[in-house]
């Protein structure tokens, strides 16, 4: 006969700020040939990119947001064995 211990936790995941990196970061990347504006602390530099390359590539008028954001897992309670 097999034996089997459950364990039940609650979890909760938080935003964390990394010390020497901005919160988030932007990134946004051209849907017509995937040139991006890099990661960027500001939103509003990748949206003066954005701006930069459909003026210099007026058939390129898509984009796709990228944002980065450090999360971390922790136990919220104790685990409880059953």
């Amino acid at each position: 006969m097999t034996r089997s211990v459950m364990r039940f936790a609650r979890w909760k995941i938080t935003s964390v700020k990394v010390p020497g990196n901005p919160l988030v970061t932007h990134e946004l990347s051209c849907a017509a040939c995937e040139s991006s504006s890099g990661p960027c602390a500001e939103v509003d530099t990748a949206l003066d990119w954005a701006m930069g390359h459909s003026g210099a590539n007026p058939s390129h008028t898509g984009y796709r947001e990228i944002a980065r954001r450090h999360w971390k897992t922790s136990l919220e309670e104790p685990i409880v064995s059953l």
